[in-house]
């Protein structure tokens, strides 16, 4: 299939023509191992599909090596520039005849393409844009057949991670001599349930203001310009011809630092944070499995080739904003900074600190929320206040310090909250990682807060009179209710024995308007309800 056109940008749409090619080794893998019969356990579904999983893995490997051409790894990076521009302008409301899906799955594949590129030894050219013009065709269909692999190697990994958080969800056969890969009822139309509801959320989810002190200690303690390392780069890049061109980084660091009187090492370090190269790039499996690893190309917009045995430098303009963004908004803001910047001592304890309190983001746009309405509230709370100025500490009773309760005098209600300023994703692969974080930590320390507080509604209520200068009537009627309250939404939030709301729900929730509902699903031909949490009320249905 050609490569299409907008009337501005340049888009590939994906060939699923490459079905025949690629489908037949999977359907012979498996028919060889299980016949037709259909594969429902467990074990056998995940190993099935990792031994998948790895085949087409392998394939786009081989398929990637046998174009060694720099110029076609430019090309793909003037393609991958083009859509960050579409994605940008559907943002801002403009419609393309594409489908979003396939869109979707285009730059994922182009971004592992160039990031696999940095291993390979390739071969260059004089003029880049004029091979590229001869080579369009065959360019095209070489990246065709890689967006078909990497897109099935991709949403197979997303299948793995599904029957790994619902251990019942995916079955598996060879039917009429194909292999197929079936989400079972209930959890098919529960799955595009929640993927449709979480989109609601992300208009509410806070970004930490923490790129504001990294520039201030690079300014600081190692007099470099955060925004001269950036816009010196940027500015070069708004030329054209760096669309169809090798960048000269080692250049530009020499020319900053007898401009500027920066020093070598801390110069070559930040721009090392922001590249991938053969020695830090991901396999091609990690890539997909480890989305929002710091080594990603997502958040290291530099591109190191090895191009006629000598090195040189891929930059886009578009990437190179698209990964500052990313990494300013979902990476540092949670701690996590590319390893190679903690070299840099001040960078290095500005990473702890930011580890230790980036959860208190969080609180400040809750605790508007909470005053819009009127509750009172109290944050970070270590001890109680008494009308005997004998404080009761909480710490000393090993629950820990509270991050925030507020009160519903109304309805009588008191609410313990844990604040978890989360990251941002997309995939069931992290969202596996959620559901671990919050079963394995964060819901035993909330356990062990609302146990503490349900069995000490008076010293809390005491506390908030104390706190108010006020009587808060009918104390023994209160109910307790813990909740966590997220950053970005998650899978995790549908299926959690607590209320778990973002920053968009809990506004809901204390205007008396947040719903949780029923999902009504379907069992061979038969109608069933589900209640939150979803995942784990549809699990015992096969139990």
């Amino acid at each position: 299939m050609p490569l299409r056109k907008t009337s501005i940008y340049k888009y590939l749409e994906p060939d699923y023509r490459y079905k025949e090619k690629y489908w037949p080794i999977l359907t012979d893998f498996v028919k060889k191992k299980y016949g037709d019969s259909e594969i429902t356990s467990l074990v056998a579904v995940q190993e099935t599909l990792k031994e998948c999983f790895s085949i087409l893995c392998k394939e786009f490997i081989v398929v990637l090596k046998k174009e060694k051409r720099a110029s076609f790894f430019i090309f793909v990076q003037d393609l991958h520039e083009d859509s960050i521009d579409m994605w940008r302008a559907q943002l801002n409301g403009d419609k393309f005849p594409i489908n979003q899906e396939d869109f979707a799955a285009t730059r994922r594949i182009m971004k592992y393409i160039l990031e696999q590129g940095c291993g390979l030894d390739l071969i260059g050219h004089d003029f880049f844009f004029k091979e590229i013009n001869e080579q369009i065709e065959p360019y095209t269909k070489h990246l065709e057949e890689l967006v078909y692999i990497g897109t099935w190697a991709f949403t197979i990994s997303e299948y793995i991670a599904r029957s790994q958080i619902c251990n019942h969800s995916v079955s598996l056969k060879v039917e009429n001599n194909e292999f197929v890969i079936n989400v079972k009822p209930p959890f098919n139309s529960l799955f595009s349930f929640i993927f449709a509801d979480n989109q609601r959320h992300n208009k509410a989810v806070v970004v930490s203001n923490s790129i504001i002190e990294l520039k201030k200690i690079l300014n600081d303690d190692l007099k470099t310009n955060y925004d001269y390392l950036c816009g010196a780069v940027f500015g070069q890049l708004q030329d054209k011809k760096f669309r169809f061109s090798i960048f000269k980084l080692d250049e530009l660091i020499k020319e900053l630092i007898k401009k500027h009187g920066y020093s070598k090492d801390v110069v070559e370090i930040f721009y090392s944070g922001l590249m991938v190269n053969k020695n830090n790039v991901l396999s091609i499996e990690d890539c997909i499995l480890k989305t929002q690893d710091s080594r990603r190309y997502m958040y290291r917009p530099i591109l190191e080739y090895t191009i006629d045995e000598k090195t040189f430098w891929i930059i886009g303009a578009n990437k190179w904003s698209e990964s500052l963004t990313a990494l300013t908004t979902n990476c540092i803001p949670f701690g996590q900074f590319p390893d190679e910047w903690k070299q840099l001592i001040p960078i290095c304890d500005f990473c702890n600190r930011i580890m230790n309190t980036h959860d208190v983001v969080l609180e400040e746009p809750a605790i508007e929320i909470i005053k819009n309405v009127n509750f009172k509230f109290d944050r970070n709370i270590k001890s109680l206040k008494k009308t005997n100025n004998q404080g009761v500490s909480i710490i000393k009773k090993n629950v820990g310090e509270i991050d925030l309760v507020f009160i519903d005098e109304k309805n009588k209600l008191i609410y313990v909250a844990e604040c978890k300023h989360n990251k941002s994703r997309f995939e069931y692969n992290n969202w596996k990682r959620d559901i671990s974080n919050f079963r394995s930590k964060y819901e035993s320390q909330l356990s062990n807060k609302f146990n503490w507080i349900s069995n000490n509604k008076l010293p809390l209520l005491e506390h908030f009179e104390i706190l108010y200068a006020c009587k808060i009537e009918s104390q023994e009627n209160y109910n307790v209710i813990p909740l966590f309250i997220i950053n970005a939404p998650t899978l995790y939030m549908y299926d959690s024995e607590y209320l778990v709301v973002t920053l968009h729900d809990l506004e809901l929730l204390l205007s008396g308007k947040h719903v949780t509902h029923e999902f009504n699903g379907e069992i061979n031909g038969k109608k069933v309800n589900i209640k939150k949490p979803y995942l784990q009320n549809a699990e015992k249905l096969f139990i």
